[in-house]
């Protein structure tokens, strides 16, 4: 058992180097010029969509996989006080350089925070490049009594890069369940340059959005 985990933790660690490393090279080259794309980063209509589920009580915001910083930038226009983490130091510097400052290179599974301290922890588009259960355990830690989670994801159907596991609505309601919060609203999105709109299936949507609040323990 114990020579198990160490493989998968191993594992885990190799993954994440070589995302940071396909992230770094996205950063020198840029989104335009790429293959790839994150509705966060592309749509700033889900921008403000986001924004607008975050109410003005829940000022201290942590974004982990906050990539150039497009949504925590409008957040933090917002009054809202953000930090972001990722573990791609050149999409960091990305970031940095076009206004987001508060943005740190760290692992989502070992967070340089101290308990209970912020209002919401969001995933925007990242929870899949993470290990699952560690960085909801780290989560949960962070937030304040009765803080939330935001994730958004992309479904099961949806063309994603190697490094992104893609997993359904349910399996993320179970996973955020074990790791100690309560689902509050679950979403099916279609979204485009024009509109979000929910739909009624997974296999309809494009973007997955889950909001739990932390159960105190």
């Amino acid at each position: 058992m114990y020579r198990s985990q160490n493989c998968q933790k191993a594992a885990r660690e190799q993954k994440v180097s070589h995302s940071a490393e396909f992230f770094s090279r996205l950063a020198v080259k840029g989104w335009k010029r790429s293959h790839f794309f994150t509705f966060s980063w592309g749509y700033p209509r889900l921008r403000k969509w986001l924004a607008s589920q975050i109410s003005s009580r829940e000022r201290i915001i942590l974004s982990v996989g906050c990539g150039s910083g497009e949504l925590e930038r409008l957040l933090a226009k917002s009054n809202h006080c953000v930090i972001g983490i990722d573990h791609a130091y050149r999409m960091l510097a990305l970031g940095r350089k076009r206004g987001f400052k508060n943005a740190i290179q760290a692992d989502a599974g070992k967070l340089p925070f101290c308990a209970r301290y912020f209002d919401v922890v969001l995933f925007p588009e990242s929870i899949g490049y993470l290990d699952i259960p560690g960085a909801l355990r780290e989560a949960h830690r962070v937030l304040k009594r009765q803080g939330r989670t935001i994730i958004t994801a992309y479904p099961p159907h949806m063309e994603s890069d190697s490094f992104y596991k893609k997993i359904g609505m349910a399996e993320i309601v179970v996973r955020l369940r074990h790791a100690g919060f309560r689902v509050l609203d679950a979403k099916m999105l279609k979204v485009n340059t024009r509109s979000i709109r929910e739909v009624a299936s997974e296999e309809s949507s494009c973007l997955l959005y889950i909001s739990a609040r932390k159960i105190s323990t």
